[in-house]
């Protein structure tokens, strides 16, 4: 078949000589000196130089300047159309591997994926498909219906905004299928579905510049830039053992790993990036995470039964404390230094301030009482300072207390806060405050309670007070 040119001639090799206009060139294997315009063809053959291929063992050739009537599928005659470049192979095995090489832009609505035949351009530049379909590629109707294939598309750019959907559950195929594509470009959405564990799609150095989404296949992603949102999930199919693997890549949107609560899904994040939140649900989903970065780590969600499992990133390292004796638990990994270390400081006291307007107190009645803020369960309260801001005007009299509903003043009896501002003018709890738990199981709602003779508290035009407590928690 003349389709089978096996490389397309090498381009001209120029070296000076160090003469006067005098170059020597490597052209189709033979030497060529040049001297004032004469060309002389060398007796020599160079052997040793071959051009860099793929594991392909036959070329067709495809070309924006190639015609699918008076073409052959050559270089020097390349067809106009992959559909035209696909319809010559038909005799593509594992030990009779294709290549369709594309040049230029070449235009079309459909993009077809064939067993044993790898579409290769040269650079996103040089080599573009300018698929006119929403699926822009798609797999061969019938071509993956039984057997084992591998095909794929190297150094390739979609142009439009086309995408991906190779679905073999629509061709009920069996066997092992793998799909490799390799620093491609695509507009669209990218779509695989799968109806068995042995159908792979491999993604490396690749850009997607929509949504990723995974039914039950496996996937392996390295390399990558995804601009929109990544699912997985076990699709229609409900397969056992899918799931996706992200390696060194960058995802623009979400990450969504559903399982279907019956069926193993796995996504493992290695040294990715998320922009947006990774969230897993079904109780057969598993994400497990591998120096992903910080800040998608902090955006996990972990529901419906879903899993998270901390693998062997930076933070699992083994740790060993230099002073032992600052451990009250001895941590192994720098996980476990950091848990311990976060329960172990919720135990001691803390600080924290709460400023409060008069506005919030007011009511059409000379008493009033809001939540200042609520007291976790097995927390402790051990002082209460209060300093007003600003003092309180439009009553005769305005006191404020900090206690719990049905004992209002538990924490800080009443202080008068009409009195002139000042730096010395506050009040703290005193002695009799019982430092205690307030409730093992529940939260507690800790009240700012204000009281006013004659005028309601609502006559009240200014006032504002900072109040600090002091709280701790159970270990």
């Amino acid at each position: 078949m003349s389709s089978t040119t096996s490389f397309p001639p090498l381009p001209p090799f120029l070296v000076s000589s160090g003469g006067t206009g005098s170059t020597v060139a490597l052209t189709n294997g033979k030497i060529m000196s040049s001297s004032g315009g004469t060309i002389v063809e060398s007796s020599l053959t160079v052997t040793s130089i071959t051009p860099e291929a793929p594991s392909v063992n036959k070329w067709v050739f495809v070309s924006q300047y190639g015609n699918d009537t008076t073409g052959d599928g050559t270089y020097d005659h390349p067809y106009a159309t992959t559909t035209k470049a696909l319809s010559i192979i038909s005799d593509a095995s594992t030990t009779n591997r294709y290549g369709i090489h594309i040049r230029g832009t070449v235009s079309e609505a459909t993009i077809y994926l064939k067993p044993y035949v790898w579409y290769f351009g040269d650079t996103w530049g040089c080599s573009r498909l300018n698929a006119t379909s929403t699926n822009a590629i798609q797999l061969s109707p019938g071509a993956f219906t039984s057997g084992n294939s591998r095909c794929g598309m190297t150094n390739v750019y979609m142009t439009g905004s086309t995408g991906i959907d190779l679905d073999f559950i629509a061709q009920t195929a069996s066997g092992s299928h793998v799909v490799e594509m390799d620093n491609l470009g695509v507009n669209g959405a990218v779509s695989i579905k799968s109806n068995n564990t042995n159908q792979y799609f491999q993604w490396r150095g690749s850009f997607c510049f929509s949504n990723f989404t995974f039914h039950g296949c496996l996937g392996f992603c390295s390399d990558a830039f995804i601009a929109g949102n990544v699912l997985v999930d076990n699709g229609t199919a409900g397969v056992v053992g899918q799931g996706l693997n992200l390696i060194n890549c960058l995802v623009g949107g979400n990450v969504t790993l559903t399982g279907d609560g019956t069926h193993s899904n796995v996504l493992q994040l290695t040294a990715c990036t998320v922009a947006g939140s990774t969230t897993v649900t079904g109780a057969s989903s598993t994400l497990m995470v591998d120096g992903i970065s910080l800040s998608a780590k902090a955006s996990v969600s972990v529901s419906s039964g879903g899993a998270l499992t901390r693998t062997t990133d930076a933070y699992a390292i083994g740790y060993a404390p230099t002073v032992s004796g600052n451990w009250l638990t001895q941590p192994n990994n720098v996980y476990d230094a950091l848990d311990i270390a976060a329960s172990e400081i919720a135990s001691l006291p803390v600080w924290t301030k709460y400023s409060v307007s008069h506005t919030a107190l007011q009511a059409a009645s000379t008493t009033n009482n809001i939540q200042l803020f609520s007291l976790p369960a097995k927390s402790v309260m051990h002082a209460v300072i209060m300093k007003q801001t600003t003092a309180f005007a439009g009553t005769l009299t305005y006191t404020l207390s900090v206690g719990i509903t049905g004992s209002l003043a538990k924490y800080l009896s009443a202080y008068d806060v009409t009195q002139a501002v000042s730096d010395s003018s506050f009040t703290q709890s005193g002695a009799s405050v019982v430092v205690q738990p307030e409730d093992f199981g529940s939260a507690t709602s800790i009240r700012l309670a204000a009281t006013s003779t004659i005028q309601n508290l609502n006559q009240s035009s200014a006032g504002a007070v900072d109040v600090y407590v002091l709280t701790s928690k159970l270990p």
